[in-house]
């Protein structure tokens, strides 16, 4: 879990809606990838999310070639034809991931 310095807004792509995470909230893994900005963070919880590699599902980050690496590191397979969302979902079928 990583600490927020400050309040950010998070648009939640699975409810469409906009998320307010307030000063000092703690945020899991995938929340945390959700957020593109660094300097909002509590210097502690950095190592969660380097540990988790896990690339963003949104914003800076998370596109289709950061998502085919990490399935790679991970030993999953993926087609040149794999969209990002396609290696999402590999992803979480192989159990590397939570859906």
């Amino acid at each position: 879990m990583r600490t927020l310095a400050i309040t950010v807004h998070v648009h939640d792509p699975e409810t469409g809606r906009t998320v307010v995470l307030n000063r000092g909230s703690q945020v899991d893994a995938k929340t945390a990838a959700l957020i593109g900005n660094p300097d909002v963070w509590e210097d502690d919880g950095v190592e969660d999310l380097e540990e988790s590699g896990e690339p963003p599902r949104a914003g800076a980050g998370s596109g289709r070639d950061a998502w085919e690496k990490y399935a790679q590191d991970h030993g999953v397979h993926v087609d040149d034809g794999d969209k990002r969302d396609d290696i999402i979902q590999a992803l979480a079928e192989a159990g590397v991931i939570d859906e």
